[in-house]
């Protein structure tokens, strides 16, 4: 048993949730209409990061589209549109600068933002987690050249703390209260989405190569590395998803997980491409999530690990009502197969792995079992699949090498295929490619 494996066998022994599901239990395979992203696969323009939400407006342009729990407010696409040109505008007036910095818990700027900047302003959104230190954020910001962030009013001392050179700050989380004098343009985020008339984008440079999304991620060991996501591979990660998960224009998803991380970053773009309705928790508890899956009538979300083994460990959660939910799945650290089993029976559902890098823009192995693999595996073949890593994520090729890293070969290509079936082999490394003649931005 290694580190990970053994971390989630910890982890299982803290989840005294219902009884295992029995392997003829097994939910299958959700249906979906994967007609629209084979299109989108197909023809999509994969410069422009506010394409998804102009097929919004176009698809569900009035109704409640975006829900956000934490401040009640609840949005048409065609509303979200024009908040998110107001602000992308006024980073624009501000003289932001190519990267713009989001230090914001879950709630309706965590989300715009990326629209705003990325699509809006053609800028660079930099994902900071709310956690970090006054060191570890000075040092990010600075290492990103990050002169404008927005950021909840709560924020103000690692803000002021990490002591960068910024030109804008926006604070989110309502109109009043928020700190000031830290920029030379500070302004409410709210103030700014919600006044005067929305802006028209003007001189949209359709760069594929452009930069969408930065993430700094730790390894294992020293400072940060920053990762930055092209516009094409951001977009074609969230086409990929849209039919992998066969999500469709009548889903509704639950942004529970981060919005500052992978894991539920790209759903921003993928539901929003067919229309489909967002619901946004501001904080991880099990009674919020259960009620807002079983009051929104929520069908699809994606989580982390230890999220799963604390939702099952929930009372609340026991009683809940999923009967909604069509889709779940966990990625960050592996799950040991009774927690997957106490999740099967839990939440009644389609349920997977998945396996990623923030490198590869998120996905690339998940433990998904399609109807022709089941017939051939049968009930327990295939909930020991779904316990697993499962297959490459479609867009990806994915090559298991074996070897350790600090014996690599001068050539990758040269590096020998661990056989299938092959078991534990020591240390194996992860080669992974977008099918696309675009490389990753790293």
């Amino acid at each position: 048993m290694n580190a990970a494996e053994a971390q989630a066998a910890r982890w299982a022994g803290r989840a005294p949730a219902r009884a295992a599901a029995p392997a003829a239990a097994v939910p299958g395979p959700r249906a979906g209409d994967t007609a629209r992203a084979e299109a989108l696969l197909a023809a999509a323009d994969w410069s422009d990061v506010w394409a998804p939400l102009a097929a919004a407006c176009a698809l569900r342009g009035s109704g409640d589209a975006v829900a956000d729990l934490g401040s009640g407010a609840a949005l048409a696409y065609g509303a979200v549109a024009a908040r998110c040109s107001r602000v992308g505008a006024w980073l624009a007036r501000a003289d932001a600068g190519a990267v713009v910095g989001v230090l914001a818990p879950n709630g309706l700027a965590a989300f715009e933002v990326h629209f705003a900047v990325g699509g809006f302003a053609g800028g660079v959104v930099l994902n900071c987690n709310p956690r970090w230190s006054r060191d570890e954020l000075r040092f990010c910001l600075g290492a990103a050249e990050c002169r404008a962030v927005v950021a909840a009013a709560a924020a103000r001392d690692a803000v002021a703390g990490a002591g960068a050179a910024l030109a804008a700050l926006l604070w989110a989380g309502g109109d009043d209260g928020a700190p000031s004098g830290l920029a030379p343009a500070e302004a409410s985020y709210e103030a700014v989405a919600r006044g005067g008339a929305a802006p028209e984008r003007a001189g949209f440079r359709g760069d594929g190569d452009a930069g969408c999304e930065m993430y700094y991620t730790s390894g294992t060991s020293g400072r940060p590395k920053g990762v930055v996501l092209a516009r094409r591979v951001v977009l074609l990660h969230a086409a990929g998803c849209l039919r992998e998960h066969r999500i469709h224009g009548g889903d509704c998803w639950l942004h529970v997980a981060p919005l500052f991380h992978l894991v539920d970053a790209y759903a921003v773009f993928a539901i929003t491409w067919v229309g489909g309705r967002h619901v946004i928790l501001p904080a991880f508890d099990g009674r919020g999530v259960a009620a807002a899956v079983g009051e929104r009538r929520v069908t699809v979300s994606n989580v982390a690990s230890t999220m799963v083994t604390l939702l099952l460990a929930d009372a609340a959660v026991r009683r809940a009502d999923f009967s909604s939910l069509e889709l779940l799945s966990c990625g960050g650290a592996p799950l040991a197969p009774a927690t997957v089993r106490a999740a099967v029976a839990t939440f009644g559902c389609e349920f997977f792995l998945s396996y990623g890098m923030t490198e590869c823009c998120g996905k690339i192995a998940m433990s998904l079992v399609d109807a022709a693999v089941r017939a051939e595996l049968g009930p327990a073949g295939t909930l020991d699949l779904v316990c697993s890593s499962g297959r490459p994520f479609f867009l990806l090729d994915v090559r298991v090498v074996a070897g350790s890293t600090s014996a690599a070969p001068a050539d990758e290509d040269d590096a020998a295929d661990v056989a299938r079936g092959a078991g534990a082999v020591g240390e194996v490394r992860i080669r992974a490619e977008l099918k696309s003649s675009t490389r990753l931005q790293c």
